[in-house]
């Protein structure tokens, strides 16, 4: 066997590595999961073939639109929807109130993901957790997923 070609586990008279030298690099591995496993939490999971488009609803009350902006720049910027397949249906105020009062400082959001699964990847990503924060004072929100029925 070609020993240059050989990992670094042994030294070069074939001998396995000291304690210390196990250690670290059980250190060095489990660094290097946790790294793995945390932009793991970013990128699409598959959804099966047979998933139904789900439907994040998020409905809110404006009430310092200054902050929204914020949060609402900060989340574009982040391009999470479009990692995850997410596409905006609706996004603002209605263009018409058939039956009932629908309040100005009240808006919408109607988000399709692929599947639930991807829908629940963006609600509970290190992305989402870090924009989040900037909604506080912006107003009260609701988010609900459904499964598209079709």
């Amino acid at each position: 066997m070609n020993t240059s070609n050989q990992n670094n586990l042994f030294d070069k008279n074939g001998n396995a590595p000291t304690r210390h030298n196990r250690i670290s690099l059980v250190f060095l591995f489990v660094s290097l999961l946790a790294s793995t496993f945390s932009s793991a939490s970013e990128q699409p999971v598959v959804c099966a073939d047979d998933a139904k488009s789900a439907l994040m609803i998020v409905e809110g009350f404006n009430r310092n639109y200054k902050q929204y902006q914020i949060y609402t720049k900060a989340l574009s910027d982040s391009k999470l929807y479009a990692k995850l397949g997410g596409r905006y249906l609706v996004i603002g105020d209605p263009v018409d109130v058939f039956e009932g009062e629908w309040p100005i400082e009240k808006y919408m959001v109607i988000v399709r993901f692929p599947c639930l699964a991807r829908a629940q990847r963006f609600w509970n990503s290190e992305t989402y957790a870090k924009i989040k924060p900037l909604r506080e004072g912006a107003g009260e929100v609701r988010a609900i997923v459904f499964e598209e029925i079709y």
